[in-house]
């Protein structure tokens, strides 16, 4: 048959970090197209190639969610500041004058993988892969 079925335990599902882990390492049988070794040089390269790419994905989606966090701690300043409604000192002035220098991008919210998995549990249990 042309399709391929893999059949994935829950216990792959239980944590965020099992279940990738288990789709890079299914995804690099894939690509090689060997499915029986572990051992396979070509295999090995991709696998740790695909763990590569995510740990640089994980590692910039943490640095973003610590600039979010220090955009509120900006933010809460910067409102004390307007607020006082008093001369404003060194310090004040420097956080308006960063406020005025900065370009904002706006942050799209993702939705957690946690959260992902959650509402579609049913349909990751089994994944169809066709080659």
């Amino acid at each position: 048959s042309t399709e391929k079925t893999l059949f994935v335990r829950r216990e792959c599902l239980a944590s965020v970090g099992s279940f990738i882990l288990l789709l890079i390492h299914c995804l690099a049988h894939i690509t090689t197209g060997d499915f029986n070794q572990d051992s396979n040089p070509r295999f090995l390269g991709l696998f740790y190639e695909g763990l590569k790419a995510y740990f640089k994905e994980a590692f910039s989606t943490t640095l973003q969610m610590s600039a979010v966090s220090w955009d509120n701690k900006f933010d809460q300043s910067l409102s004390a500041v307007l607020l006082k409604e008093q001369p404003t000192s060194g310090k004040e002035r420097d956080l308006l004058s960063k406020l005025i220098e900065r370009k904002r991008e706006p942050c799209l919210s993702r939705q957690s993988s946690e959260e992902y998995i959650q509402k579609n549990k049913d349909r990751l249990l089994f994944i169809n892969m066709e080659h």
